[in-house]
């Protein structure tokens, strides 16, 4: 369940979830315009979710209001936090912070500037991912930001925490997240075999310091590597000795 603020700024988000089949409920929360409950790497946690609107983001800048009490309370409240700006934004040619401007009967005017450089603005966000812990996801309208709390919904609802496991998929180029290096030739090798993949590829690495010492090991060798069996072991050695 998505529970979604019902006071302004908040509350419009919820016909545009339930229209899409996410399951949503108004009420009312002491910080943050939505929160959800997911599985989390010790078991349920909260997820929390402060939207902001380009203008309001410059606006609560200005008044202190986001870095005195949003912020704080989010960070006291929720396990995982996500401020989401919504709208188009740029510099201009002085530098400043500027959004499209409409004007009533007018329709689009040009572009606004919103009293603070887009340099400052960007810092902000910088900070509030780096030093407050809290993701910053960029959207383009309000419906852009009901289809992405859907996704964001479906990831923490879909499966447990240790189910997530794209980013050890070790045949792409980004690194091993729990080493934040890429992984050697050893690992990759270990990986594409029966029983290993990515969960155990890390700890035969560190056992074998190269693929000759991994192909020529006995049974015995590979019972030394961390989380592998006799069953897991007899497997390997007969695949890389013998074949398929």
């Amino acid at each position: 369940m998505v529970y979604v603020d019902r006071r302004a700024g908040s509350a419009e988000l919820w016909p545009l979830l339930t229209q899409r089949q996410i399951p949503a409920e108004l009420t009312t929360l002491d910080y943050g315009d939505c929160c959800l409950s997911g599985h989390g790497p010790e078991g349920e946690i909260l997820i929390g979710i402060e939207r902001k609107t380009i203008r309001d983001l410059a606006s609560s800048l200005t008044s202190g209001r986001l870095s005195g009490h949003q912020i704080p309370g989010l960070v006291a409240t929720y396990g995982y936090r996500w401020l989401l700006v919504e709208g188009s934004w740029r510099a201009d040619a002085d530098g400043n912070a500027t959004v499209p401007g409409f004007r009533k009967g007018r329709g689009a005017t040009g572009w606004d500037r919103l009293g603070l450089k887009a340099a400052a603005l960007e810092g902000y966000l910088l900070t509030v991912t780096l030093r407050a812990g809290i993701h910053v996801q960029r959207t383009y309208s309000i419906q852009e930001s009901a289809d992405w709390i859907g996704s964001l919904h479906r990831w923490w609802t879909s499966r447990k925490w240790a189910d997530h496991r794209a980013h050890l998929a070790l045949h792409q180029p980004e690194p091993d997240s729990r080493l934040w290096v890429a992984p050697n030739t050893v690992q990759k090798v270990a990986a594409c075999l029966p029983g290993i993949g990515a969960e155990k590829s890390l700890a035969v690495s560190r056992h074998f310091k190269s693929v000759l010492e991994l192909a020529l090991a006995d049974e015995k060798a590979w019972q030394q590597v961390d989380g592998i069996g006799k069953g897991i072991a007899a497997r390997v050695t007969r695949i890389v000795q013998q074949g398929d």
